[in-house]
C-alpha cells in the first residue's frame, strides 16, 4: 500500500472517530460519574445531601436461611419460649435484628449503605438510548429494588459534588473535542 493510500485511509478512520467521539466522550463521562455515585451510594452510605442514611436495626428479628448470602452463617434457632426452649429449623432468630444478621455474613453495620449482596449495585450501569447517554438497570427486578429504595431513602440522585463533577468533565471534554477540529 502506498503512502498516499495510507493516508487516505487514516483521514476515514479519523473522519468514523470524529463522528463518534461524542458517544465514546458521554459513556466515558458517565461512567466515572457513575464510580462516584456508586461509592456514595453503596459504600459511604450517603444521601444525596450528604448525610448518612441511617442505622441498622437492633430489634430482635426471624430470619429464613434464604435470605442469607452466606448460607454458613445460617444455624436454625427459635427465639425461646417461656419453658426457655428453641423450637425451629427453618429460620434464625438474631436478637440484635438486621444489624446482627449483617454483621454475621461480613457486612458494614455501622450506617446503612444499600450493599448486601451486591446485585443492584453491579446491574447499574451505563446505557445508550438514541442520542442519550444514562445508566441505569435494565433489570426488572433490580429495577423494583432500585424504585423501593429510592422512595425510602431518595439517594439515587445527584448530590452537588456530582452535579459539578458532571458540569466540570462536560466543559472539559467539549474544549477537548472542539481542540480537535
Amino acid at each position: 500500500m502506498a503512502f498516499q493510500d495510507v493516508s487516505i485511509k487514516l483521514n476515514e478512520i479519523a473522519n468514523k472517530l470524529d463522528q463518534v467521539m461524542p458517544d465514546v466522550i458521554a459513556v466515558q463521562v458517565m461512567n466515572e460519574l457513575m464510580a462516584i455515585h456508586k461509592k456514595r451510594i453503596f459504600d459511604d452510605g450517603l444521601n444525596t445531601d450528604g448525610a448518612k442514611l441511617g442505622e441498622y436495626s437492633t430489634t430482635g428479628k426471624y430470619f429464613a436461611k434464604d435470605k442469607f448470602i452466606r448460607k454458613s452463617a445460617f444455624k436454625p434457632l427459635g427465639k425461646p419460649n417461656k419453658q426457655g426452649k428453641r423450637k425451629t429449623n427453618t429460620t434464625m432468630f438474631l436478637a440484635k435484628g438486621y444489624s446482627e444478621f449483617r454483621d454475621i455474613q461480613g457486612r458494614k453495620t455501622d450506617n446503612i449503605n444499600l450493599k448486601f449482596s451486591g446485585s443492584l449495585e453491579g446491574n447499574i450501569f451505563p446505557l445508550k438510548e438514541g442520542n442519550a447517554v444514562l445508566y441505569g438497570t435494565t433489570d426488572v427486578n433490580e429495577s423494583i429494588k432500585f424504585d423501593g429504595l429510592e422512595d425510602r431513602f431518595e439517594v439515587f440522585g445527584l448530590s452537588i459534588q456530582e452535579t459539578e463533577f458532571l458540569k466540570n468533565e462536560i466543559t472539559e471534554q467539549a474544549i477537548l473535542v472542539a481542540g480537535k477540529k
